[in-house]
């Protein structure tokens, strides 16, 4: 039986639902499909805004330094963006030092979400968002290829 994420996956690929793959893996929880030459990371709206999360949380050392001493009890000071500079020197090393330094993790995504959009973050292609109706369910792609 076709499902409604499949039917979704067809469209944004422009492709006959019967010649839509489901990948066996994923991008932050969103199920991947390809067709047509092209690979979509394709969710509902939470399933989306969950794996902007996952990849942010993931990803958080890579951000600009004065933004995530914003986020945290310290503030934006001259030392804490240098301090914040200096752990991100070790890459993804620091990934978890950088996040024990955010005040409100919570806030820090929604603000990252709402200031760069989910595209940005999950659509390795091209940063864009696609919407997709499909029997009245909403669902969000992203193009990965």
């Amino acid at each position: 039986m076709v499902t409604t994420i499949e039917l979704a996956a067809a469209q944004v690929l422009g492709c006959d639902v019967d010649d839509v793959v489901k990948e066996k893996y994923d991008i932050y929880g969103l199920d991947v499909f390809s067709g047509n030459g092209m690979e979509y990371a394709v969710g509902t709206d939470e399933q989306a805004t969950e794996a902007a999360k996952n990849y942010i949380k993931d990803s958080a050392w890579s951000f600009r330094p004065e933004y995530i001493a914003s986020h945290t009890r310290a503030g934006a000071s001259n030392g804490m963006i240098k301090a914040i500079r200096a752990l991100q020197e070790s890459c993804e090393g620091c990934n978890d030092d950088v996040l024990s330094l955010i005040e409100d993790l919570e806030e820090f995504m929604e603000d990252i979400i709402s200031a760069d959009g989910r595209g940005t973050l999950l659509s390795y292609y091209d940063s864009e968002e696609q919407e997709i109706v499909i029997s009245g369910e909403m669902f969000f792609a992203y193009r990965l290829n």
